[in-house]
C-alpha cells in the first residue's frame, strides 16, 4: 500500500498521519528535487510540498508519492521563476544605481537640507521613498523588494514621505532660527 494515512479527524491522528506521510516519502522528494536543482533549493521545495501535503492532507490521495511528486513539481518552477525575477530585478537595481540620484522636488535650493532630513528619517521610510524615487521603481515592484504587499508598501511610501516632509519644516524653522540670532562678533 502506497499510502500511510488513515483518514482520521482528530488533530492529534491529522499530526501522526502527516508525519508518517513526511517519513516515508520525504527522502524521494528531496531526491527528486535535488536531481533538478541545488540542495539549498531543493530543501525548500521540500518544505514548501510538505507544506501544502499539510494543509491539504485530506485531499493527499491514496498514491501519496505521485501527488507529492506532482506538488514539488510546482513547487520547483515556481521557486525557479522568483529566482528570475529576483535575478532581473536585481540588474535592474544593479543599473539603476549606477545612474546619479535625481535632483529632489523640494522648494529648497540646497541640496544638504534635503539630505540631512532624510537622514533624520527611519530606515524603512527612507528605504520605501528611495525605492520609488531613486530606483525608479513603482510602488508594485518595490513592494515585491522589500516582501510585502502593494497595498502594505503604497501606505508605508505615504508615511514615509509625510515624515520626510515634517522633517524638511523643522530643518527649515531651525535654520531660520539659526539666522535670527545675534552674531558673535566682536568688532
Amino acid at each position: 500500500m502506497d499510502h500511510v494515512r488513515s483518514r482520521s479527524s482528530s488533530t492529534g491522528d491529522r499530526v501522526v498521519d502527516f508525519e508518517a506521510l513526511y517519513r516515508r516519502y520525504c527522502g524521494q522528494v528531496f531526491a527528486y528535487a535535488l536531481r533538478r536543482t541545488s540542495r539549498e533549493t531543493a530543501s525548500d521545495v521540500v518544505a514548501d510540498t510538505f507544506l501544502v501535503a499539510w494543509r491539504r492532507l485530506d485531499d493527499v490521495p491514496a498514491e501519496a508519492l505521485i501527488w507529492l511528486l506532482a506538488v514539488a513539481r510546482k513547487t520547483l518552477a515556481n521557486h525557479l521563476r522568483s529566482a528570475e525575477r529576483r535575478r532581473a530585478l536585481a540588474g535592474k537595481l544593479a543599473e539603476a544605481s549606477s545612474v546619479p540620484a535625481p535632483a529632489a522636488d523640494y522648494p529648497t535650493t540646497d541640496g544638504s537640507v534635503v539630505m540631512k532630513a532624510f537622514a533624520r528619517i527611519h530606515k524603512k521610510d527612507q528605504e520605501a521613498i528611495a525605492l520609488v524615487a531613486w530606483e525608479g521603481l513603482t510602488p508594485r515592484q518595490a513592494a515585491v523588494v522589500v516582501g510585502c504587499s502593494s497595498v502594505a508598501f503604497r501606505a508605508r511610501l505615504h508615511r514615509a514621505k509625510r515624515r520626510l516632509e515634517t522633517e524638511l519644516a523643522r530643518g527649515e524653522r531651525s535654520a531660520g532660527a539659526r539666522a535670527l540670532e545675534p552674531s558673535d562678533r566682536t568688532d
